[in-house]
């Protein structure tokens, strides 16, 4: 029978948010329908193998212990002691830069430069800058109480301080910080190495210290698991017991960091794709419960009589502790997800709890535009899909296309984890289908050039018609609150608003003066009476405006928010039917969302759009229907949307094509 993963609840009425701003002439044909959409319904975020991060917090919750929820998700381990029950770990080296042609750190406090056996003692805040000039040569600046002296040498240093180290340009997203921060890359332990790097022209930047220091720096679950309401330490704890674990394993079967399979003189990236080190910046104000979870489990790894992945790798019986955020009810076999002979701690066990709503990933969904599909299969045409087989965790492991190419009837297989690549799935917990799938709220352009708009409708084609002159600003709205949103024009020149009740060439309904020129148009339901209504964003003064009504006068709502050069926003962002109001910053491609509807309140959601691109437009709008609005945004370069059902997702759920005209996307129902 067909496996069906939890979805979301169902769709309800939407509230919409408006975006960004008469006279009628020939109208505009209506485009032919557009293609179906692969929609794919899963669960979970990450390769599923080993400890689930969500199930460990599930767990604790429970009353579970460390010990237990390790031995759990580890099956037949058990915890020894390093430097106890087995030899003490030696310094680990982390990479923290890959091949750069060059490199500035600089020093909080007095530190020693070590080069060809050279110390150098630096005072407080020097900086060394390392370029390489050449094969094997590098020329290294020193920056001291106004100084500067250049020397040029090996490409081989060593910076030792007690004080913090800063890699400058650096930064790293602190999301265990309410709100998440950018904060610079700061190391308070351990020796700071530049070494050559695996070109004759770059170098890497790497981090030795003691493992224990090192698992301070470890940013992969929210410290906040650790308060009392959220179950405890328990948690944390088994996730640094994996890390160590993990790092460990990798230490001793990498061996020497020169010749490392790490690929840049360490033992393990400080990226995902070891696990994330984060050094002395990530945490907020929860980050000494982390430290606690670090020192209640000192020493402690787990151990297997098979820890040893491939035979001879001198792993000492130590496991390696693959863990991931969530899965789809049971965790992955490594052997069946990643080939090779079984692993017995390895193997498929229950993780019911990521399946708890309180995990943001407990269900997804994402649409892919079916010709996007086919290219990526290589066909002409994709017209069915669905999972053909699963393993033992229920997760997909082939996948069947139908379709056609040429015009004759093609089928093709792929993998799961191919599915899951390709079009950029959290997790392998999925099914998959083709369905005439649209949002709720649907997505728009507008053409400034020719004061077209074109809208897709609810049958995928492309409704084109003339309303407004060029130059223009576009926005939409349910302006008489019959349930259909409809075109709004702000005229930037004059201060001066037109709405229209129809999506259809003719007169505006309503006409208002309503800001001064330069403003920036935004619109929702302020009030939650089920109608929208106009507002306006005031560069110079980071401040909306907004009306609860259609007509002139003063404003009902005043709102300071953002920052001059900040794009406006508006929305129902915690779905409870009254809309208010954000920004988008494209100097830093940040997400400020406010729940606030007045005076000046903070952002409630905090966001770096990952992905994003500079010439990126976003985009507002409820694309699940379900009556919270999240962001997307439009790549001109691609012509292509990628839309989020949730506010802070990891990628796209929605992605498709545009294949109309126009430069100025907007959203709404359409009707």
């Amino acid at each position: 029978m067909a496996h069906v993963f939890p979805l979301r609840r169902p769709a309800v009425a939407l509230v919409v948010a408006g975006l960004l701003g008469l006279f009628s002439v020939n109208p505009v044909p209506a485009a032919a329908a557009e293609e179906r959409m692969l929609v794919i319904d899963g669960a979970g975020w990450g390769h599923g193998v080993g400890l689930s991060q969500f199930g460990a917090y599930g767990m604790a919750r429970e009353g579970a212990t460390a010990t237990s929820i390790v031995e759990h998700f580890y099956v037949g381990s058990s915890i020894r002691l390093l430097g106890a029950d087995l030899p003490p770990a030696a310094p680990l080296w982390v990479n923290l830069e890959r091949d750069r042609h060059d490199v500035t750190v600089g020093t909080t406090g007095p530190a020693t430069l070590t080069r060809s056996g050279v110390e150098a003692p630096l005072p407080s805040e020097a900086s060394v800058a390392t370029r390489v000039a050449g094969p094997g040569l590098c020329e290294v600046t020193v920056t001291m109480d106004g100084a500067t002296t250049t020397t040029s040498g090996d490409c081989a240093l060593d910076l030792t301080s007690e004080h913090r180290i800063l890699i400058e340009g650096c930064t790293v997203n602190d999301w265990n910080a309410e709100p998440a921060t950018e904060a610079p890359c700061g190391y308070d332990h351990g020796i700071l190495h530049v070494r050559p790097g695996s070109s004759p022209t770059t170098i890497h930047v790497v981090l030795e210290l003691d493992i224990e220091e090192y698992l301070l720096g470890i940013a992969e679950m929210p410290y906040r698991w650790g308060t009392p309401e959220h179950g405890g330490m328990a948690a944390l704890e088994a996730q640094a017991i994996a890390a160590r674990s993990y790092a460990h394993h990798l230490q001793v079967s990498r061996g020497d960091p020169a010749t490392s399979i790490c690929g840049g003189w360490c033992h393990v990236r400080d990226t995902t794709w070891d696990q994330r080190y984060a050094g002395d910046a990530h945490g907020g104000t929860d980050r000494d419960r982390w430290f606690a979870a670090v020192a209640a489990t000192a020493g402690m790894v787990l151990t297997h009589p098979d820890g040893n992945v491939r035979p001879g790798d001198g792993a000492e019986g130590i496991v390696l502790a693959y863990y991931s955020s969530s899965t789809g009810g049971r965790t992955e076999d490594r052997a069946e997800v990643w080939g090779g002979d079984p692993i017995p701690y390895l193997q498929s066990v229950d993780d019911h709890w990521s399946l708890d709503p309180v995990n943001p990933n407990a269900s997804w969904r994402s649409t892919i535009g079916s010709s996007i599909a086919a290219t990526h299969l290589g066909v002409d045409a994709v017209t069915g899909a669905r999972v053909l087989d699963r393993r033992t965790s229920e997760s997909a492991a082939t996948v069947e296309f139908t379709g056609t190419n040429g015009g004759v009837p093609v089928t093709v297989t792929r993998t799961g984890a191919w599915v899951k690549s390709a079009f950029g799935l959290r997790s392998l917990y999925f099914d998959i289908r083709v369905d005439p799938f649209l949002p709720a709220d649907r997505v728009g352009m507008y053409d400034p050039l020719t004061g077209v708009w074109h809208q897709r409708g609810e049958t995928q084609g492309i409704e084109s018609f003339y309303y407004g002159n060029p130059a223009d600003q576009p926005f939409a709205g349910d302006w008489d609150g019959d349930g259909v949103d409809t075109m709004g024009l702000y005229r930037v020149s004059a201060g001066y608003l037109f709405l229209r009740n129809s999506n259809t060439e003719g007169i505006a309904d309503v006409q208002i003066y309503y800001g001064d020129p330069g403003d920036l148009p935004v619109s929702g339901d302020w009030d939650g009476d089920g109608i929208d209504t106009v507002g306006i964003y005031r560069p110079s003064e980071a401040r909306f405006y907004l009306r609860n009504s259609n007509t002139e006068g003063v404003a009902d709502v005043v709102v300071s928010f953002g920052d001059a050069g900040d794009v406006p926003l508006g929305g129902d962002w915690d779905g409870d039917g009254i809309d208010t109001v954000g920004v988008f910053r494209p100097s830093t491609r940040t997400i400020h969302l406010t729940n606030g509807t007045s005076g000046a309140p903070l952002a409630d959601v905090t966001w770096v759009y990952s992905g994003s691109m500079p010439d990126d437009v976003v985009v507002a709008g409820d694309w699940d229907g379900d009556g919270r609005d999240t962001i997307g945004l439009f790549r001109p370069s691609e012509r292509r949307f990628y839309l989020r059902d949730d506010l802070g997702a990891p990628s796209a759920n929605r992605i498709f094509d545009w294949t109309g005209a126009g430069t100025t996307p907007v959203a709404g129902d359409w009707g």
